[in-house]
This record gives C-alpha cells, sequence and structure tokens, in this order.
C-alpha cells in the first residue's frame, strides 16, 4: 500500500515536471523566435 502511494506521487511529480520543462522550452522558443522575426 505504502509503496503504491510512494510511485503514484513519484509519477505525479515526474509528469509535472516534464509539463513545466515543456512549456519552458515552448516559451524560450517563442521568445527566440519573436526575436528573430523582430529583426
Amino acid at each position: 500500500m505504502l509503496k503504491n502511494i510512494s510511485l503514484k506521487t513519484f509519477t505525479t511529480a515526474a509528469v509535472s515536471s516534464a509539463a513545466f520543462l515543456c512549456v519552458s522550452v515552448n516559451n524560450a522558443y517563442a521568445a527566440s523566435f519573436n526575436s528573430i522575426s523582430r529583426i
């Protein structure tokens, strides 16, 4: 039971981290694309 809960928590944390990383990369890409098109 306890092992199951910790595994679920770990998975949730990993998914959250991956989603946050994706958003960060997308934002950085959008920012660089905007600055390139401005030139």
